[in-house]
């Protein structure tokens, strides 16, 4: 009986292991993984390939020309780079698909996919003009190592190279340079060890000094703001960089090489010939980002220049002049509300910026003029921008810039226009600009039907810009100063000098009132004058006073365009009660002085509220919130149709009232 259960047992172990070899060979193996492709440098081969159905990971392996694995692995996605390979070699790359554990056993692995790679030949570059005895400096900024190197260009690409960076064989150090002459080392040069996008374009490069806090320094590709400069050409020239060791610590690199002097720069236009006081409100921006706004002034008896809430916040002033010896702008640290300590031998000095949920202080680099701070001013005082080069705790720099006037803000506008030659009359034309592509038009130029002129204007100095396209004019002859023959309709052709350079033509003037004009060669070989004059119309409306939805009467809205004053007769429909106010940003700022509804004729409070009288009975008197940074008043439309109003305090009834004006189009 023992002998037949144990061959009824065995029989059925044998049954069981024939079904599972059964069911194990009938498993098909993964399908080949295809598209496998590559991208190499000098030194690495990155490969790819398309995802295999059922495949938990891939194996690779990359042989040499000898059959021999330089390395392999597993990885779990498709694709994966190889590093530390020679340069100008060929290899063959091995790709299978493995199974998931769970699904397959081993036998379900795919068949490999091979394909031949190259890491890529190094560039041997041709650099000319080498100088030998180039002097190379590196340091702090007040300690520097010093060395001589080998310098030179590729005239063909553009390339730099500093052979024997730090007089280390083998470390050399290419770079190119942009339009602004800003320096970005060559990813290739062999001082390059990474980069980290992510961290202000940081560079690793190595400089072969030896040490763990001399090994390698690290160079931010993207400051753009006087951290890193090259000025030259084949006879001499300068390229620095600031990076950081390390141990976060500045550190200074710069080449020197032939026989060359700096131009001197020139002096800003505006510091020897501003007679007048002027203040400016100002734009706050960090390299780019809106902060708020400031105001800029200029006193022209000290010749200070003074800045209430730098970086856009209140309280946080600035105090500084321009050395006559030096020409470099100096903060006075005792005037100056935002500063904290220094400045440092090296011009820096911490200042407090008072912004909400930022770092609380930024690094400044504030003294030297036309590289990393300074002023810059136009010629008429109508546009200017004070840029500091800023480092804050978090290690992160950038330009801060303040800036004003740099051109009208235009609204959109069609205002008609009187012609002018030489002073006499000669048509009417209608003057138009589109605030989104920022074009003027001037339909019916010399007053002739069908031909129009459409220009730009450079904000910073109110010089026109034709657009040839658009305009009835000829291609600029460019051998002559510029000029462009204009189809004027009667005589012919007028020559007139449009280049922005040239002071031949210009504009001034806004959305209300202005004039343009350009002066020409004409076809009796005289010069004359061709100006267009456009100015708003005055218009009135009448329409319905309204309190809290409750129609009070009629007023009158009556618009004076050399004032620019609107005003509102009979304000809620009450005889002798007129409020008299300008438009700004779509807000109200009422002339309390002229306003005979005004009670308070010293001004607004410090919430801008200003005192009201409106001749209702029972109701003499209210609060009105006016100041147009305040959305409780509001001006929309015009002549066509619109609407007013503000909300109000009620004194007597304790609560907030709406007071509204409205007309329909003439």
């Amino acid at each position: 009986m023992r002998t037949i259960n144990y061959a009824l047992a065995l029989a059925a172990t044998l049954l069981t292991l024939s079904s599972c070899l059964q069911k194990e060979a009938e498993l098909p193996p993964l399908t080949q993984p295809t598209q496998l492709t590559y991208e190499a440098t000098t030194s690495e081969i990155s490969l790819f390939w398309a995802p295999v159905a059922d495949a938990g990971q891939y194996y690779y392996r990359l042989e040499n020309e000898h059959h021999i694995a330089v390395t392999k692995g597993l990885v779990k996605t498709t694709s994966v780079t190889i590093s530390g390979l020679k340069p100008a070699t060929t290899y063959t790359a091995y790709v299978k698909a493995v199974p998931s554990v769970d699904t397959y056993k081993d036998n379900g692995n795919s068949e490999y996919a091979s394909l031949e790679v190259k890491t890529e030949t190094p560039v041997v570059r041709q650099y000319e003009w080498v100088y030998d005895n180039a002097e190379v400096y590196f340091g702090d900024g007040q300690n520097f190592y010093s060395s001589k190197a080998r310098f030179g260009l590729e005239k063909g690409t553009g390339y730099y190279v500093v052979e024997g960076y730090c007089s280390v064989s083998g470390f050399d150090f290419e770079f190119t340079t942009d339009e602004k002459g800003f320096v970005h080392p060559v990813r290739t040069s062999s001082i390059f060890i990474k980069e980290d996008p992510g961290w202000d374009g940081a560079v690793y490069l190595a400089h072969g000094l030896g040490g763990t806090a001399q090994e390698y320094v690290v160079f931010f590709d993207n400051y753009k703001d006087g951290y890193n400069n090259f000025t030259g050409n084949e006879t001499g020239g300068i390229a620095y960089y600031w990076c950081m060791d390390p141990n976060n610590e500045w550190t200074y690199w710069q080449v020197t090489y032939g026989n060359y002097t700096p131009p001197v720069p020139e002096p800003d236009p505006i510091q020897e010939d501003a007679v007048e006081s002027w203040e400016k409100t100002a734009t706050a921006a960090f390299n780019g980002e809106i902060l708020g706004t400031a105001e800029v002034a200029f006193n022209a008896e000290t010749g200070v220049y003074t800045v209430d809430g730098w970086f856009g916040a209140g309280g946080y002033g600035l105090s500084f002049t321009r050395d006559a010896e030096t020409g470099r702008w100096v903060l006075d640290p005792d005037h100056s509300s935002a500063c904290i300590s220094g400045p440092d031998a090296d011009g820096y000095m911490d200042m407090a910026h008072g912004l909400v949920g930022k770092d609380w202080y930024t690094t400044c680099l504030y003294n030297i003029s036309g590289e990393g701070s300074g002023l810059a001013l136009g010629s008429d005082e109508r546009n200017g921008t004070l840029f500091a080069t800023v480092l804050n705790p978090a290690r992160v720099s950038g330009q801060y810039t303040l800036t004003w006037e740099s051109g009208p803000e235009l609204d959109g506008f069609s205002l008609p226009g009187v012609i002018t030659l030489a002073g006499v009359e000669v048509g009417t034309a209608q003057v138009t600009y589109d605030p989104e592509t920022k074009l003027f038009t001037i339909d019916k130029w010399f007053g002739v039907e069908g031909k129009n002129i459409v220009f730009r204007i450079k904000n910073d100095i109110w010089q026109m810009d034709f657009d040839l396209t658009n305009s009835d004019m000829t291609e600029p002859d460019m051998t002559n100063n510029g000029a462009t023959a204009m189809d004027s309709g009667i005589e012919g052709a007028a020559t007139v000098w449009y280049y922005t350079e040239d002071s031949r033509s210009g504009m001034e003037g806004d959305a209300h009132a202005g004039s343009v004009w350009c002066e020409m060669w004409d076809i009796n070989g005289a010069w004359s004058q061709y100006r267009v004059t456009w100015k708003e119309s005055s218009w009135s409306v009448t329409g319905d006073a309204w309190h809290d939805g409750d129609k009070m009467g009629q007023a009158t809205l009556s618009y004076d365009p050399d004032t620019r004053n609107y005003t509102i007769s009979s304000w809620l429909g009450v005889e002798g009660y007129d409020l008299v106010f300008k438009i700004e940003n779509g807000g109200w700022v009422l002339d309390y002085v002229n306003s005979s509804a005004c009670i308070s004729k010293d001004g607004p409070d410090g919430n801008g509220a200003l005192g009201l009288q409106h001749g209702v009975a029972d109701a003499t008197s209210s609060t009105c919130w006016y100041y147009p940074a305040d959305t409780r008043s509001w001006f929309t439309g015009g002549p066509e149709g619109g609407s007013t109003g503000f909300e109000m305090w009620g004194i007597w009834s304790g609560t907030w009232s709406r007071y509204t004006f409205s007309w329909p189009a003439e």
